[in-house]
């Protein structure tokens, strides 16, 4: 009998590493990105059970404006959804810092 060629191995659906970790303080613009193996479809952003945006395609990446954001917790959560329709997520708590009080703001 003739043997039978053996098809490449597809990785499974993982979320492999972020850019942001959980505790870490941010401020300013996050570029948060999320870095993948196996085959995905989609990636959604979530921040305080809010879904903030999606990305098609590698580097999966939502850019997040914190001064825009009340300080403190923030539960930021990703999923990515596979070719195959299943999903993988993960989730993790960002601190967004008190910020200093403007001109424009202070009390007379």
């Amino acid at each position: 009998p003739t043997p039978q060629p053996r098809l490449p191995k597809i990785p499974a659906l993982a979320i492999i590493d972020q850019s942001v970790a959980d505790g870490q303080e941010v401020e300013g613009l996050v570029l948060w990105r999320v870095f993948v193996e196996g085959p995905a479809k989609r990636v959604e952003f979530t921040i305080d059970g809010v879904l903030r945006g999606r990305d098609l395609a590698p580097p999966y990446t939502l850019g997040w404006d914190t001064s825009l954001e009340p300080s403190g917790p923030h539960v930021l959560s990703v999923r990515v959804l596979g070719t195959n329709g299943k999903a993988v997520g993960s989730m993790l708590t960002v601190m967004v810092p008190e910020r200093p009080a403007s001109a424009d703001t202070a009390a007379p």
